[in-house]
């Protein structure tokens, strides 16, 4: 099954944008993304109101979303819109992410790859998917967004050069490559680390939506 999952962040007094931003995000995800057969929103990852042991909940999750039958899982972050449509599901055999971003550290991956679109097929291997969970035993709670090392180890263990397809996943502001024009986007990239309510008004004004 093609399985289109997201997350509705819990967080003091951030919550009510960001259930603004899953509003505006699964509609636009559900209305341009091709072939989804199930949408599912991780409501319960936020309990302890600690962000890092709920970005370490998410990965646990989307494991079991994966690994529960032969699932294809598409995980879009909630500050994301899909703005054209979009095939994913089904176009890739191997654990993707599309978009280099430039963070402070970039744990020795280059270009290190931006998790905010992330793609599972059903056919990744278990071993990908072990490194990540290893990695979890010695989890970094000091480093906000230690997930996304991770994922890119997950990725660059598979062997494959990176596949940068920055439409899939268009950065705001944009650390895509000059060769990908903005015109080209499909997803869009808001991120909500940069002020909630900020993302919400550009969500808003690019879907023309009355602020």
């Amino acid at each position: 099954m093609n399985v289109y999952l997201t997350v509705l962040y819990d967080l003091n007094a951030n919550y009510p944008y960001y259930q603004e931003m899953h509003r505006l995000s699964t509609q636009s995800v559900q209305t341009h993304v091709a072939d989804i057969g199930k949408s599912l929103t991780l409501t319960n990852v936020g309990k302890t109101r600690n962000p890092f042991q709920m970005l370490r909940e998410v990965f646990i999750q989307t494991y079991e979303a994966w690994n529960h039958g032969q699932n294809n899982v598409l995980f879009i972050e909630i500050d994301a819109l899909a703005i054209k449509p979009v095939r994913i599901f089904g176009e890739f055999t191997q654990f993707m992410m599309f978009s280099p971003t430039s963070p402070a550290r970039n744990f020795g991956f280059d270009p290190y790859l931006n998790s905010g679109v992330r793609y599972f097929p059903a056919m990744m291997t278990e071993a990908v998917w072990k490194i990540g969970l290893d990695g979890l035993k010695d989890y970094n709670e000091t480093y906000w967004g230690y997930d996304q090392v991770l994922y890119n180890r997950m990725f660059y263990a598979q062997g494959i050069p990176p596949v940068i397809r920055s439409e899939l996943n268009w950065c705001v502001p944009s650390d895509c490559p000059k060769s990908c024009l903005r015109k080209n986007a499909k997803i869009l990239h808001f991120c909500s680390t940069r002020g909630a309510q900020s993302v919400v008004f550009q969500m808003k004004r690019e879907l023309g939506v009355e602020l």
